[in-house]
């Protein structure tokens, strides 16, 4: 491991494997972040990442440097193996940010001679938060890629991208706008969530070995480990008084009922759950895979 800053700041609960981190300025890593082995990043102004961040192994985050080059990275984002990122000018990447394997993100494009009329950019890439960019997506310098947007895999993205659009294809256009993403009735997500939680039982009794059973009636799913000795429920809305020192899973969970249960909230994806609550933080780490990752909400 090779640790260069100027000055440096490594939140608590952040793992920092086998690694190179570079730069002349400010080194300011979040809680609980995840630098996995192989990792390089240099940045001659400053590295920022934020809490909960993961760079997966083999990412390299650098390349031709100046008095421009700075990456940030928001919370809660990922950027899988061996992507490459070009640090020649600014890179800042919000929260919530996810950037699939083998993605290149390009600040400069140089090689042949200017003055022999052969083109030379330089720019800055911005993304902003909740954008999802998969697998060998390649950005292009000065591009801003809009809040809530997703590119095609392998797409070739040259010029900016609106929020909340879906954009495929070489170079990537943008083929959905309106009405994207599809804002789901109540009902919609309350079918999905139930499919979701038998989806997890299988996972848990199929693949993790671990029996839990599910129990439906009236809309209420309640799943438990096979002891009983720990459960959640689950409902579309929460309207009873009465739950009390259960363990909720629904949307909007009102704020009444954090002080005298256990919640997960697919909605607002927050949480509080007791750190020996298994089978709730079991499912929270299952349904990440649904792209919903719940983190933890402060009570008073």
């Amino acid at each position: 491991m090779r640790i260069e800053a100027k000055e440096k700041k490594i939140g608590k609960g952040t793992v920092v494997e086998d690694c190179i981190l570079l730069t002349s300025g400010k080194l300011e890593i979040g809680s609980n972040v995840q630098i996995k082995e192989g990792v390089v990043i240099n940045a001659y102004n400053g590295i920022k990442i934020g809490d909960d961040t993961i760079i997966d192994r083999r990412v390299i985050i650098g390349g031709l440097q100046s008095q421009h080059s700075y990456f940030e990275v928001g919370s809660r984002c990922v950027i899988l193996h061996e992507s490459y990122i070009n640090t020649t000018r600014e890179v800042i990447i919000g929260n919530n940010v996810g950037i699939g394997g083998r993605c290149m993100l390009f600040t400069h494009g140089t090689w042949q001679n200017i003055f022999q009329g052969y083109p030379v950019s330089f720019g800055k890439i911005l993304i902003e938060d909740d954008a999802w960019l998969p697998w060998h997506v390649m950005v292009l310098p000065n591009v801003i890629i809009g809040r809530g947007a997703t590119l095609g895999a392998g797409s070739l993205v040259t010029k900016n991208i609106p929020p909340y659009s879906l954009a495929v294809g070489v170079p990537a256009k943008v083929i959905k706008m309106e009405g994207y993403p599809k804002q789901q009735t109540i009902e919609e997500k309350d079918e999905i969530a139930k499919n979701t939680l038998r989806d997890f039982m299988g996972y848990m009794n199929e693949f993790k070995g671990r029996k839990v059973n599910l129990s439906e009636k009236a809309g209420i799913i309640v799943i438990r480990d096979a002891k009983g000795e720990t459960e959640f429920i689950y409902c579309k809305s929460i309207k009873s008084p009465k739950i009390r020192d259960k363990t909720l899973v629904s949307f909007n969970i009102p704020e009444s009922y954090w002080k005298h249960n256990d919640w997960i909230d697919l909605e607002q994806e927050t949480m509080s759950i007791k750190d020996d609550n298994w089978l709730a933080h079991e499912f929270v780490s299952f349904v990440r895979r649904y792209g919903v990752r719940p983190v933890v909400q402060e009570t008073k």
